[in-house]
């Protein structure tokens, strides 16, 4: 049951970027908390895991994405110059499954 309300959305939305999306971002991922870490890495474009953690803690407290809100990562830029485009591809997972994901960044 983990496995199907856990892997299959992300599997699914994969699909979906494949079919639809720019397939030419789309790269093998290592399997595991690997593959998970180098995913948030490359949509948030850092390896720092504080930042990230940072950015994926503060987008599961939010209700809703503001362009005008000042960014999850902690800069000082508004959400709309910093990481906007990664917020909205996020919306497409469950929040508790990325409550799950930051777990990886401690």
């Amino acid at each position: 049951m983990i496995f199907t309300n856990y892997y299959l959305p992300k599997y699914f939305s994969w699909v979906l970027v494949k079919q639809y999306g720019n397939t030419q971002d789309l790269q093998e991922w290592a399997h595991a908390n690997e593959g998970t870490q180098q995913f948030y890495e490359t949509l948030l474009d850092t390896t720092d895991k504080y930042t990230i953690r940072l950015f994926l803690d503060t987008y599961c407290k939010v209700a809703n994405i503001s362009r005008n809100d000042k960014c999850y990562c902690g800069n000082d830029k508004k959400l709309k110059h910093c990481h906007y485009d990664a917020a909205l591809y996020l919306k497409a997972t469950p929040k508790d499954f990325i409550e799950k994901d930051i777990k990886l960044f401690r």
